[in-house]
């Protein structure tokens, strides 16, 4: 009886041990969009807790899915299907802080900037599409691309229309000046369009978005019941004139006039 007592007390300890060698406890700063029944989560961060106590963190770099048509708790092991992604030549890329939509057949990702712990190195402007059937990427054919890559804006899409508003320009996202020394992250106005059927982005923004036309980190919403083509309702986050640096915002982080 003592060597079953002393067995079962060896695999629980085995087993405590292994549940504590290592825990994700957060992911952060990802994206994540609903086609077909499936929930897709794509970049962002991984954090996890050793048992010393110590916290590393690891950029994702895959794709991966939920399938939200069957029932499941957290602890089931094939909760997440994992889908590579092929990174050479930046054939697919992966991003903090980017925004994902769907037409049905296609995923699209636009948007964020690269992880400062062991990210890729900033990629070339341009617009992402995975095509589920397929299991393809591409960022070829797409015309009027946005000139820079945004980041903490708000992503919202109808069945065919992708749109983002507001949002920040970061350094980490954008090659043209990424590394220059002095180099911040700056609030950004304006409203850009994604017609998801030509491929085709257009400018959106309007004078009524002047220099406290901004938004970051806030929620947005589409009311398609709301006019010809709906309407976009934003709320949440913060905003601070076009052209303030992020130094200056973290700086000022205390104040809440700036709170939308």
């Amino acid at each position: 009886m003592a060597g079953v007592v002393l067995f079962t007390l060896y695999l629980y300890t085995l087993t405590q041990y292994a549940l504590a060698a290592e825990t994700n406890c957060s992911r952060i700063f990802h994206s994540a969009v609903i086609s077909n029944g499936k929930l897709y989560i794509d970049g962002g961060e991984m954090h996890t807790r050793w048992p010393n106590e110590t916290i590393t963190t690891k950029p994702i770099d895959d794709l991966e899915t939920i399938d939200l048509t069957k029932s499941w708790v957290n602890s089931d092991t094939d909760l997440y299907t994992y889908i590579p992604k092929p990174l050479a030549n930046n054939t697919a890329i992966y991003l903090d802080e980017g925004a994902a939509w769907s037409d049905g057949d296609n995923l699209f990702f636009y948007g964020g900037y690269v992880s400062g712990v062991n990210g890729p190195s900033v990629p070339p402007l341009g617009t992402w599409k995975y095509n589920i059937a397929s299991n393809e990427w591409t960022h070829n054919g797409f015309s009027g691309a946005a000139l820079v890559r945004l980041c903490q804006g708000g992503a919202v899409q109808s069945s065919s229309k992708a749109y983002y508003l507001g949002g920040s320009l970061n350094p980490g996202g954008n090659p043209s000046f990424a590394g220059t020394a002095g180099a911040d992250v700056y609030m950004d106005p304006g409203l850009i369009t994604l017609d998801m059927d030509k491929q085709e982005w257009t400018n959106a923004s309007t004078a009524d978005m002047n220099e406290w036309g901004t938004i970051g980190d806030g929620y947005t919403s589409l009311l398609e019941s709301a006019g010809e083509e709906g309407a976009i309702v934003a709320f949440g986050g913060y905003k601070y004139s076009v052209g303030q640096t992020l130094s200056y915002l973290a700086y000022r982080q205390n104040e809440t006039i700036h709170r939308v």
